[in-house]
């Protein structure tokens, strides 16, 4: 005599890294980034920083209207605010796709978060359709968010498109 058993089943997986809170700015960018990132280091003997916060966001730039990007207060996918400590990698894909459409990001001035540069004047600009991977592999001297460096800044020029934007850190 056969019998029908309802069962629920409970998996735990438990991986290195856990990001807490994040929204997908498109299918695997989240995932990839974060597992070519902790590739590298696997590669190379190094260790991994920890990675306990993930953020990202699909962002369409107005025409000379810069957008600024507040480390220390952004929205997760239920709501709830994601505040970074520290920064350990920045992904930033500018989706334009006509030519000298470039995305700069620095130079945010006042609370400018300019850790990866040399000063906070410093600029860098990711071309039209390409992506730029900023990663710290110095895990003993995370790059730092407090409540004077927490501002990023991304400025289309006179121009309007798509991006998306990924942060790793804790």
């Amino acid at each position: 005599m056969s019998q029908l058993v309802n069962a629920t089943v409970a998996v735990n997986l438990t991986v290195n890294d856990v990001v807490t809170d994040h929204t997908v700015a498109a299918s695997g960018d989240v995932i990839g980034i974060q597992e070519s990132y902790l590739n590298q280091f696997n590669q190379t003997g190094g260790t991994a920083p920890t990675i306990g916060l993930s953020w990202s966001a699909a962002l369409t730039f107005v025409a000379s209207t810069p957008q600024t990007i507040d480390l220390r207060s952004l929205t997760g996918p239920r709501g709830s605010t994601v505040t970074f400590a520290s920064v350990a990698c920045l992904y930033i894909y500018n989706l334009a796709t006509t030519t000298a459409f470039g995305l700069k990001f620095g130079n945010p001035g006042a609370g400018g978060w300019f850790a990866p540069f040399d000063a906070l004047t410093d600029t860098y600009t990711v071309p039209m359709n390409s992506r730029w991977l900023l990663e710290n592999a110095d895990v003993s001297a995370p790059w730092v968010v407090d409540s004077s460096h927490h501002l990023i800044k991304l400025d289309p020029g006179s121009n309007a498109f798509p991006a998306r934007i990924i942060i790793f850190g804790s």
